[in-house]
């Protein structure tokens, strides 16, 4: 019988590790090529709400040139505490939204 209590003790199911896809690209290197502290964002609010910035309060934002980062649309976030954040955009205009 197939829902038998036996077929399960002789083929016991096997739990497996859920693995987001931030794990993924952990695993694979990151791809991109870009730097270690490099974070992408699609909005304003990918980046409010995780640990990658603490306190916008009384940070400066400032871009930063392609070839800095090997990049385009990379922006700096400097919190008054702590070190800098780097951040890539996928357009220009998404980066300008937060520069301005």
């Amino acid at each position: 019988n197939f829902f038998s209590k036996r077929s399960f003790r002789s083929n016991p199911l096997k739990r497996t590790k859920s693995v987001t896809k931030l794990e993924r690209q952990k695993q694979r290197g990151g791809g991109g090529g870009g730097g270690a502290g490099l974070r992408g964002c699609r909005s304003h609010e990918s980046l409010l709400c995780g640990q990658a910035v603490t306190s916008m309060d009384l940070a400066a934002v400032t871009p930063l040139h392609p070839s800095l980062l090997g990049r385009p649309h990379c922006f700096q976030v400097t919190p008054s505490t702590g070190p800098p954040k780097y951040f890539s955009c996928r357009t220009a205009h998404e980066r300008q939204q937060w520069l301005h």
